[in-house]
């Protein structure tokens, strides 16, 4: 299924459930369409489903719930990371489920999300809508450097790849990636066709109003999402 497609049957359903945003999982199914590295992930119902999905994945994984209800997961203990084995696993999944069992409702819990668990260089890629211009897209380091510093970077979309390595040579931490102090150089070159296509994206789907892809891991094989939300 293309992008556009996927993307309008997911935006779709979010209606349908009366959402203005678009879940986790549903974010990197869109993104997949348009040829976007996110982390493999599954939304599981009960632990052994989850521990047979870790075991296809591999060792360390996330755990993130995945509720209609709850936007910041891990403000509100939906977030786990780093589990190393079948038994933190399934002790944690269930853990996570009660918690959420007593918080919300039955109908909104879709499940607990099984995660591929990576590292790397943490950058942020953000998009806002103007009513005037359009889709203004951002990308800046993660972390402190986003939080502390404000290092970001601006353009108009759509972009090019050659147009990303410009906002990319614009931060102050792209020292970062291109191999500071002995530290493998980040593919850059995989993290600007990332921005590229999320612009292309936008110029396919103009009902998003916001855009949230953080963090995004840039180590020296692959830029890949990690997280993200987009709201409609």
């Amino acid at each position: 299924m293309r992008g556009e497609e996927r993307a309008r049957r997911i935006f779709s359903t979010a209606r349908e459930e009366k959402r203005s945003y678009v879940l986790e999982y549903e974010v990197k199914e869109i993104l997949k369409g348009y040829d976007i590295d996110v982390t493999k992930e599954v939304v599981c119902k009960t632990a052994d489903e989850a521990a047979q999905v870790a075991k296809n994945i591999g060792f360390p994984i996330v755990l993130k719930i995945v509720s209609t209800e709850v936007v910041h997961k891990s403000d509100s203990g939906g977030v786990k990371l780093g589990i190393k084995s079948e038994e933190e696993l399934k002790t944690e999944f269930d853990k996570m489920l009660a918690l959420y069992n007593g918080k919300f409702s039955a109908d909104a819990l879709k499940g607990i999300s099984v995660q591929e668990m990576v590292s790397g260089e943490e950058v942020i890629i953000g998009v806002l809508k103007d009513s005037q211009f359009g889709h203004m897209m951002m990308v800046g380091m993660g972390g402190v450097f986003v939080e502390v510093f404000k290092d970001v970077a601006y353009r108009l979309a759509p972009i090019t790849e050659a147009e990303a390595m410009e906002m990319l040579k614009e931060l102050k931490g792209f020292r970062l990636l291109d191999g500071y102090r002995g530290r493998k150089p980040a593919n850059v070159k995989s993290l600007c066709e990332t921005l590229s296509r999320v612009s292309t994206a936008l110029e396919e789907l103009p009902e998003i109003k916001e855009m949230d892809l953080n963090p995004v891991f840039v180590n020296d094989k692959r830029a890949v999402i990690a997280d993200g939300r987009i709201f409609i």
